[in-house]
């Protein structure tokens, strides 16, 4: 069996873990028993919503992980981040749950204290390790995210100073800064 079920641990705080089992030897396994546990957490958590993991963020410039739709009454994720490679479960927990908060916190909410409640509640209720959910973001990127922006890419400048790549979908004329240490870049190809 792949999943656990949700269960309450002493101090009475739900927990939910992964189980790594030989069943993950099919190519669909993985990302369908994902999908199947990130849509029960959205319908326990926001009943009249619905979970869609198919979110198409097909601009490189802006990373859109996840998506809160008020209108649809869905939560959605980005699609990438199904990669049968990669397990990003931290991550996977910490998007949904941000989305999650948005749904309960209502539209106008943004990220105020209200929504920060909840957020935070969810990330105790369900043992959420931010630390780990951090480094499986910046794993996440560098390796499914930068050689996406690369295929996209017609130019590529880099900056002198700190050698961060940035890259872009149309052809640059103007001159453009470092987003970390705001030195000019230089322009690659």
């Amino acid at each position: 069996m792949l999943w656990t079920s949700l269960r309450k641990n002493r101090k009475g705080a739900h927990i939910t873990a992964l189980l790594y089992s030989t069943a993950l030897t099919r190519k669909t396994t993985f990302s369908s028993h994902m999908r199947d546990r990130m849509e029960w957490i959205v319908k326990k958590e926001l009943p009249d919503y619905e979970f869609s993991p198919n979110l198409r963020s097909t601009s490189t410039t802006t990373l859109i992980f996840g998506k809160c739709d008020f209108d649809k009454k869905t939560i959605e994720l980005n699609k990438h981040l199904y990669n049968e490679r990669f397990n990003y479960w931290m991550l996977y927990l910490d998007i949904v749950f941000h989305e999650i908060a948005h749904g309960k916190a209502g539209n106008r909410a943004g990220h105020g204290r209200k929504w920060n409640g909840i957020y935070n509640r969810l990330l105790r209720e369900y043992n959420v390790d931010m630390e780990q959910a951090k480094e499986e973001k910046e794993s996440f990127y560098y390796k499914v995210i930068v050689p996406l922006q690369q295929k996209k890419a017609k130019t590529t400048m880099s900056c002198p100073s700190c050698k961060r790549l940035f890259y872009f979908q149309r052809n640059v004329r103007s001159t453009y800064m470092c987003s970390h240490c705001n030195k000019e870049l230089t322009r690659l190809h």
